[in-house]
Formats: structure tokens, C-alpha cells, sequence
């Protein structure tokens, strides 16, 4: 029996334009298996399909329950900004997250937030908002396309939107599903590794202390003796003695501490390379001096600093009030940022970017308020240095997934650590930085605990 038609020719068209929406999502989702690529096609075939002129794709974070703009077209800035859908009563977004209904909204005729074209530039004449849902559960983000190319979008464009909305949310809770046994995989494997790496390290930690104690220290103290002997009967020599001595007896005390202080870092990290595969971190917030954290955790990045010309120093470290924060979490992933600009330096060099000469890198911290919340406060944390800077696409991925790195060897992932430290705190990361000017690294974290 030959398949049914809908009887008249505006329902052949829509049917006929139902199918290939379909087909089209359908072929474009099933050769993807990245999230992120899928997320992107979902947006490009959502435009195509109803003939929009610009687009985003918001995702929902349970975690910060906040609606983050995942993917645009047309509005690029927007990636990164975030809504909060239980407290925005404006955004079309915020309203078809929390009723997952679509809403088809005509700006010269109907209320309209135009916060973000005020950010973008972009004007807004129609706005197509759809759930990203599967039938029977609840959306896991929003679609959203602007400014039909030609007339306004009718009935029949939310219908397709949804068509492609329900099937790219069923692709990408799939990717999703498939991601999390992956991840699941690995994080196993760096646990077993991880648990061999802790092991190895008390060995290595117990070697340093008896080294030290057993034979180092009884042998500057025996030095010491002969030295004191020799003041009397020859001077001259018991000062060459000395000289001798001072050097390797200062080095000593600081590589024991560089060595065991190494140690403890490497355990702690092995930890947080797991947590940072499974998405979750774990804090403990006790009210400490910030100026204490910096200084102790950037102690050890000192003689590899000097070994590079570069001097770290410090700057309003002692005008900040103690608050409550996570010792382990901001040492990390301030010692990330110092070491990356460090490291930034060093490889300019080693390609004869920028030639070697003294470099510096400050560390500042300063109280600074919420520009739309003033009785809400931060301690910014700003690390900068004269470095060679850093290109505009490099610039524009930091503290995302999608994070590239510049330094051979790197992976990206010491900066996406600090933005899940700001996050988990409840505060804000960014950068400035111009090629051959340096970079500006800074980190908000609120000084009043919800």
C-alpha cells in the first residue's frame, strides 16, 4: 500500500519539508560522535532548515544551574556568557528552559530583552526559541534562531525546529552517555597509575631525607669543626673553607624543600587530574591569609625563574583581609599561571622569538567590588609578565575545552584547571594579552561566602 500524503499542497510541502529537515539532521548528527562538533552541526542545520539569519545553541549546567551559550552564529561574542533561568523573567531563553515550551517571539510587537544585542550590536527583528528535549524529559538546553532571511518564521518553522531540536538532544545525550563510559575508562587507568606513581614517590622522598640527615648535615657540621680549627692556625685557608661551604649549604636547604615540596605537588595532582577527567573537584573552604598561599606555593618555581632571567615578586599581598577559600585548589592553580607565563618565556627564547634578557612576573592582589552588585566584594588576583604575549585565537580558547596550548608539550588543561577553581568558588577568570606585549592573567574569587 503506497504511503499516505496529507491532502492538500501546503501539507505536501510541509511534510516533504519535515522529511529532508530529518534526512538533513539526521546525516549531518550521525557522522558526528564529539559533542562539541555535534552541538556545532545541530546550530548550522537549525539555521539552514528554517532560513535564519543568525543562531546559539545554550547548554544547561546543573552543576552552577546556569543556561551557557555553547555555540552562535552571528553573535560570537555571546560564547561563554551565561543566563540564570530561574531569576531572568525577560529572556526568551530563560522562559522555554523552565516551561520547555517553544516560543515564537515577534520583537516589534511582543516584549523583548535586548540585553544581548546591546552587548552585540546585533538587532533583533524575529526569535525562534526552542527546547532541547526528547519527548517525556526535561530539556537539557535551548535553541535559538534569529532573523529570518526573508518574512517572519510561521508555525510551520518552530515545527521544524523542534523536529530538530528533539533529535539532535537524543544525539547528544547519546554522545554524552558514550563520553562518560570513556572517561570512565581512563579515570580507572589513572587511578592504578596514579596509586603507582604515589608509591614510587616514597622512595624518592625517603632517599632525599636520609641523604640529608645521614650524610649531608653530620658532613657540613664536621666542615664546620674543621673550619673553626683552622681560624686560628690558617686563616686564609679556613676562608676558602667557608666560601666553599656557603654556597652548597644554602642550595642544599633549598633543594630539599624544592624536592619534597615537588613530591607533595605531584600526589596532589595525580588526584586532580582524575577529578578534572570524572568533571567534579572537590573544596574545602577555611578562612586563610591569600598572601600565605601565594607565597608558600610560588616558592618553588623561584630558582627556576632565576635559572631563566625571570624575577617573580609580589604586590598588595598584605592588604587583603583573610576569607574563606580553598588552600590546595587556589595554590594550584595560581602556581599554573606563574609557571605557564614562565614557561611562555622560556619557549619564546628557545625559538628565538623574543631575545633573552630579564624578564619579570608580578603577582598582585587587590579588594575589588561586582560592577552590578557593589555590596558583593572579590580579592582579584592578577599574575602579569612582559613576556611575548600570546596570539588572538590562543587568547580567545583559554579556559575552554577547546583550549590551545603554545607550549611544546603542553595540553591546555593547567588553564582550564583555573577556570574550574573559579567556578567552584563562585568566581571569575580572565586575560588580556597582545602579541609581543605581554600577558595579564586575573582571578576573582568572592570574599563573602553565600
Amino acid at each position: 500500500m503506497p504511503n499516505e500524503m496529507p491532502a492538500s499542497s501546503d501539507a505536501a510541502r510541509l511534510y516533504q519539508k519535515q522529511l529532508e529537515a530529518v534526512q538533513e539532521i539526521c546525516a549531518a548528527l550521525a557522522a558526528k560522535n564529539d559533542v562539541e562538533e555535534l552541538l556545532r552541526e545541530t546550530l548550522r542545520v537549525s539555521l539552514d532548515t528554517v532560513e535564519a539569519d543568525a543562531g546559539s545553541l545554550l547548554l544547561y549546567e546543573p552543576e552552577r544551574r546556569r543556561l551557557v551559550f555553547r555555540h552562535v552564529i552571528g553573535k560570537e561574542e555571546l560564547v561563554g556568557q551565561e543566563i540564570d533561568p530561574e531569576t531572568d523573567m525577560e529572556g526568551r531563553a530563560a522562559l522555554v528552559f523552565r516551561t520547555g515550551q517553544a516560543q515564537l517571539t515577534n520583537t516589534t510587537q511582543e516584549h523583548y530583552n535586548p540585553a544581548f544585542d546591546v552587548v552585540t550590536g546585533y538587532h533583533t527583528q524575529t526569535l525562534l526559541t526552542v527546547p532541547l528535549k526528547t519527548l517525556g524529559s526535561p530539556p537539557i538546553g535551548v535553541l535559538q534562531v534569529l532573523n529570518k532571511r526573508e518574512g517572519e518564521f510561521t508555525q510551520e518553522d518552530v515545527n521544524l525546529l523542534k523536529i530538530v531540536a528533539s533529535l539532535a538532544a537524543t544525539v547528544i545525550a547519546n554522545a554524552r552517555l558514550a563520553k562518560e563510559a570513556e572517561l570512565a575508562a581512563v579515570t580507572r587507568a589513572i587511578g592504578d597509575l596514579g596509586h603507582d606513581i604515589k608509591n614510587a614517590l616514597t622512595p624518592l622522598q625517603g632517599i632525599v631525607q636520609t641523604t640529608v640527615e645521614a650524610f649531608i648535615n653530620p658532613m657540613f657540621a664536621e666542615l664546620d669543626q674543621i673550619y673553626l680549627a683552622l681560624q686560628e692556625q690558617a686563616p686564609a685557608l679556613a676562608q676558602r673553607l667557608q666560601n666553599a661551604m656557603e654556597p652548597l649549604k644554602e642550595w642544599m636547604s633549598e633543594a630539599e624543600s624544592s624536592i619534597q615540596d615537588s613530591c607533595t605537588d605531584i600526589r596532589e595532582m595525580v588526584s586532580e587530574i582524575a577529578d578534572y577527567v570524572k568533571g567534579t573537584q572537590s573544596a574545602y573552604f577555611e578562612e586563610l591569609s591569600i598572601g600565605d598561599i601565594i607565597k608558600e606555593r610560588l616558592k618553588r618555581l623561584q630558582v627556576i625563574a632565576r635559572n631563566r632571567q625571570v624575577s617573580i615578586s609580589y604586590e598588595g599581598l598584605e592588604n587583603i583581609p583573610p576569607f574563606c577559600l580553598d588552600r590546595r585548589l587556589v595554590g594550584r592553580a595560581l602556581y599554573n599561571l606563574v609557571n605557564n607565563a614562565l614557561g611562555a618565556i622560556d619557549a619564546a627564547v628557545r625559538k628565538k622569538q623574543i631575545e633573552l634578557r630579564p624578564f619579570h612576573i608580578v603577582v598582585r592582589a587587590r579588594v575589588v567590588s561586582d560592577e552590578k552588585a557593589l555590596h558583593k566584594t572579590y580579592c582579584r588576583i592578577e599574575v602579569e609578565d612582559d613576556g611575548p604575549g600570546m596570539p588572538e585565537q590562543v587568547k580567545k580558547s583559554l579556559f575552554t575545552s577547546a583550549t590551545i596550548s603554545t607550549t611544546p608539550g603542553g595540553t591546555g588543561i593547567g588553564t582550564r584547571f583555573v577556570k574550574n577553581v573559579a567556578d567552584i568558588h563562585g568566581g571569575r577568570v580572565g586575560v588580556e594579552s597582545e602579541l609581543g606585549q605581554g600577558a595579564r592573567f586575573w582571578l576573582d574569587l568572592p570574599m563573602e561566602r553565600p
